[in-house]
């Protein structure tokens, strides 16, 4: 009888031994690279869902919104293949790799992509800090259709854009537009607000994966009627359509009214 009990004991242990060793390899899954890996492969298949899962974006209030922009960025441009070029460990929370994704249209982006762990799940996280300071390389324009509020872009139209709304962090305009210049002016119809800090108004182009700044104008002060501003965008990329207005405050919370010409 004790020998039979050894022997349910060994085999007790040796499968306890086998289960430790399971668990542990379906936790390594869960990696870093895993989560790269599988938010990317999510964009491409259009599971915008599953993306959002795997991404902390503070660009938008509510994963709703997020998602909405996901869809719509999908629906416009796909992604079709991307490469991860180089990880770098910045400490046992955080990694940060280099990764250049290429859309239907041929757009090519190399982006800085921060993951962390949140609650024992990495994730990809796009915050206002690594917006600013993550440099988006433009490897080739590839070819898209901007979209107004009035329909397709032509170089006829004086007024590239409308936008209007209150902000307290940023919001991004209704409309995507395309420019024939870098040289805009910026009308602002009506900007209010109880704060004399103002507003950043930005010219970007938003992708699923970042925000890439084209040019910005700050608009100092709370009550801002019919004023028109100078908006110079960089020269240096290779085209200027597909973009979106990005509206910031300063500080405070202030409603706007405004426009974008050329």
């Amino acid at each position: 009888m004790k020998r039979i009990l050894g022997i349910v004991l060994v085999i007790t242990m040796i499968l306890g031994t086998n289960l430790v060793y399971a668990n542990s390899s379906s936790a390594i899954l869960n990696t870093a690279e895993d989560t790269v890996i599988n938010s990317y492969n999510a964009l491409i298949t259009g599971d915008v869902e599953k993306y959002a899962s795997l991404v902390e974006d503070e660009r938008f209030p509510t994963e709703a919104e997020s998602i909405s922009l996901y869809k719509e960025n999908h629906d416009m441009d796909p992604l079709k293949d991307f490469k991860i070029l180089s990880e770098t460990e910045i400490n046992s929370n955080t990694k940060k790799f280099q990764v250049e994704l290429t859309h239907s249209s041929g757009y090519t982006i190399q982006i800085p992509t921060t993951v962390q762990k949140v609650e024992d799940n990495w994730k990809i996280i796009i915050s206002s800090d690594s917006l600013d300071s993550n440099v988006v390389t433009e490897i080739n324009p590839g070819v898209e259709k901007g979209d107004t509020e009035d329909g397709e872009y032509t170089t006829q139209e004086i007024i590239l854009t409308s936008f209007n709304g209150t902000v307290s962090h940023y919001v991004y305009g209704k409309y995507s537009f395309s420019t024939p210049t870098t040289a805009l002016i910026l009308g602002i119809h009506e900007q209010k607000g109880i704060y004399t800090h103002g507003v950043r108004y930005e010219v970007v182009k938003v992708t699923n994966e970042a925000d890439v700044l084209y040019g910005y104008r700050n608009v100092p002060g709370g009550n801002i009627t019919n004023t028109k501003y100078a908006l110079s965008l960089g020269t240096h990329f290779q085209n200027y359509i597909g973009l979106r207005m990005k509206i910031l405050s300063n500080g405070g919370t202030y409603t706007f009214r405004g426009s974008l010409e050329y």
